[in-house]
């Protein structure tokens, strides 16, 4: 993922994250939260996920 690795070049982010792990937990992750919102036609689902995910790259920042 090009923007956590300029992230990390520009100290914003972590030095030991790896970039191609944290892809694949955004992509599961909202891909499960859009499933979820369709199988149970409910955008509750697709809200958590965003809530989680803002806390998740939170966790990834120096700042």
């Amino acid at each position: 993922m090009r923007i956590v690795e300029k992230g990390i070049k520009k100290g914003e982010v972590q030095p030991n994250i790896e970039s191609d792990t944290v892809a694949t937990v955004l992509i599961s992750t909202i891909e499960g939260g859009i499933m979820m919102s369709r199988l149970y036609q409910d955008s509750i689902h697709l809200e958590r996920v965003v809530m989680s995910l803002h806390s998740y790259l939170d966790n990834l920042a120096l700042i």
